[in-house]
Formats: structure tokens, C-alpha cells, sequence
């Protein structure tokens, strides 16, 4: 498979340790395209992503960062292929999402 086929998943942490993965990049849209389509009425984040993933090469989740923050709604860094970096803050309600995440980078 070619490298622009996959999207870096990586997690940032002085506590738990650095890690990075690589997942297909087809596999995660699909994942969200599913999500988006089973919660119509609460799929703001899954919509985003669907509509960014094809342009992201890499995610970075700063673990220690968002566990650090009292304004509930820790972040994660999309660096895309041809724009500068996006922030985009999730709510920890969104329990989905995150636990999509988690599941990358545990």
C-alpha cells in the first residue's frame, strides 16, 4: 500500500510514553461514515471528519494536556497534507469519538 493510504495516530505523553500508529485511511472514514449515519441527530464531529480525513496525514492527541484541562473539552491536532494544522476541540461527553480515539492510542 502506498504511504498516503494511511493516517498517523499519534498519542503525546511524558506520563504514559509517546505512541503512533497507522491506520488505513479508507477504514477510518468508513468508521465515521457509519457513526454519522447511526447518530443523525448528535454527528457534528463525525461529519467533520469525514470531510477532512481524506486530506489528513497525521492526528496527534496530547494525552497529559487534556487530562489537564478543566474546560471539558480536550483537543485533538489534525496536521493535513496541503494546510497548516487544525485544533479541533471535542467535548468529553462525546464518548464515541473519544473512545475511538483511546482505542488507537492505548
Amino acid at each position: 500500500m502506498r504511504e498516503n493510504e494511511f493516517i498517523t495516530i499519534k498519542r503525546e505523553s511524558l506520563y504514559e510514553g509517546n505512541k503512533e500508529v497507522k491506520v488505513e485511511r479508507q477504514k477510518l472514514i468508513a468508521l465515521f461514515e457509519e457513526i454519522k449515519d447511526l447518530y443523525i441527530y448528535n454527528n457534528e464531529f463525525s461529519k467533520h471528519f469525514v470531510d477532512i480525513l481524506p486530506r489528513v496525514k497525521e492526528i496527534t492527541i496530547n494525552v497529559d494536556r487534556n487530562k489537564e484541562l478543566v474546560d471539558d473539552h480536550p483537543q485533538i491536532i489534525f496536521a493535513t497534507l496541503e494546510e497548516p494544522a487544525m485544533v479541533i476541540k471535542i467535548p468529553r461527553c462525546h464518548q464515541i469519538i473519544w473512545g475511538i480515539f483511546n482505542e488507537f492510542i492505548k
